[in-house]
């Protein structure tokens, strides 16, 4: 979980795959891969993203990537 907030939007599940232009399937991925979240859905609460956040960790991901830190 993410301990500070960007300075992005505070979105839904579904509002960050509208936001990103990808899937929910892409989001439970991305979740499952570390992606930073404000507050997991349960019952009655739904998951809540900042997409500064998020988009941080996609860039971060993608130059690790790039220069071979970690697997693809």
């Amino acid at each position: 979980m993410s301990n500070r907030r960007g300075k992005g939007q505070s979105v839904t599940r579904s509002a960050l795959a509208d936001f990103f232009g990808i899937s929910l399937p892409t989001v439970d991925h991305w979740i499952r891969s570390g992606c930073p979240v404000v507050q997991r859905g349960s019952k009655g609460k739904p998951w809540e993203f900042n997409t500064a956040d998020v988009a941080g960790w996609r860039e971060q991901k993608a130059r690790d990537e790039a220069t071979g830190s970690v697997a693809a």
